[in-house]
């Protein structure tokens, strides 16, 4: 009798371990389909660190745009980050910088703004310095596509630093073969204009890589094999 209870005790814990088990795995595929991504902050492309001397001049009657492109797989764009350069003279408390996002050509011009990014930025200070631009809601990337982030602002007029190419980009993902195409595009008004090839618009792009749907089925599918095991237990 003793060893029956046992081992009915045995087979009941059993049970509730896979049934655990098998949860887990059901809500982990759901955690990771509906709070991708979860890593944050790595910059897939910089070439902040090659600055010269070279800026171009951003406010309301000029558009600067700095251009990326992705590689194969598809992301969350986290931030953008800018090395700006701004007027000595006090800048108002509540001046901003209005940041778009546009889907771009293979050289970086840009075509099609995309409705909805919009972005926050850090705050604003005198002189030079790194401003994060921070999307509102999700935006994804898609894979393989090249896209310009564009500013512009009637409060401030300011400088974005540029530099050469010779410097070459750099990465934190190693790996990662995101690119900024060879021209710098400007709007003053009438359509995008090519400035120097030579000279490139200085930024840094984080983003979070979107996991593969087919990670999220595996996952799925061993969640349901292990509840289908605790009906044979």
């Amino acid at each position: 009798m003793k060893q029956s209870i046992s081992s009915d005790a045995t087979v009941y814990a059993n049970r509730s371990v896979i049934r655990k088990l098998g949860k887990a795995c059901l809500i982990a595929t759901a955690g990771v389909a509906l709070f991708t991504p979860r890593a944050q902050g790595d910059v897939y492309i910089s070439n902040i660190g090659n600055f010269s001397s070279g800026e171009v001049i951003f406010d309301e009657d000029v558009w600067s745009a700095f251009a990326f492109t992705t590689d194969s797989g598809p992301y969350v764009l986290d931030y953008v980050s800018a090395l700006l350069s701004l007027p000595a003279n006090p800048i108002p408390d509540d001046a901003s910088i209005t940041a778009m996002l546009f889907h771009s050509n293979g050289s970086g011009k840009p075509m099609t703004q995309i409705g909805g990014a919009s972005f926050t930025h850090t705050a604003l200070v005198t002189g030079e310095q790194t401003v994060t631009f921070t999307p509102i809601d999700t935006i994804e990337l898609e894979a393989n596509s090249t896209y310009s982030l564009v500013i512009t602002s009637s409060d401030v007029s300011g400088r974005w630093r540029s530099g050469g190419a010779s410097g070459g980009t750099s990465s934190d993902v190693p790996g990662s073969s995101w690119a900024i195409p060879t021209s710098t595009f400007v709007k003053m008004g009438g359509p995008w204009m090519e400035l120097s090839s030579d000279e490139f618009l200085l930024a840094s792009v984080g983003a979070s890589p979107i996991p593969e749907p087919s990670a999220l089925v595996l996952l799925g599918t061993i969640g349901v094999a292990v509840l289908a095991l605790r009906k044979r237990v």
